[in-house]
C-alpha cells in the first residue's frame, strides 16, 4: 500500500492505493467517513470529496481558515 497527503487548490488530499486481495468487512466501510463528514459540516459549507476507484481511495478535505481571536 502507498499513502500520500498532498494539497489541490483549498483540499488537503489523503489517497492510497489498493489491495484488491484485501477487503474490510462491511459493517465498517463508512462508519469513519461519516464522522469526518459530519464534523467538517460544523466547520464549513464545502464539501468532503470521496473518490473511490478501483486503483486508489482518496478523501479530500477543505482547508479550514483559523480566526486569531486573541
Amino acid at each position: 500500500m502507498k499513502i500520500s497527503i498532498t494539497r489541490e487548490t483549498d483540499y488537503l488530499c489523503v489517497c492510497n492505493t489498493k489491495n484488491p486481495l484485501k477487503k474490510a468487512p462491511q459493517y465498517w466501510e463508512g462508519i469513519g467517513l461519516a464522522n469526518i463528514k459530519k464534523r467538517y459540516q460544523r466547520f464549513t459549507d464545502q464539501q468532503v470529496i470521496i473518490d473511490d476507484n478501483d486503483q486508489r481511495f482518496c478523501v479530500k478535505l477543505p482547508l479550514l481558515q483559523l480566526n486569531d481571536q486573541s
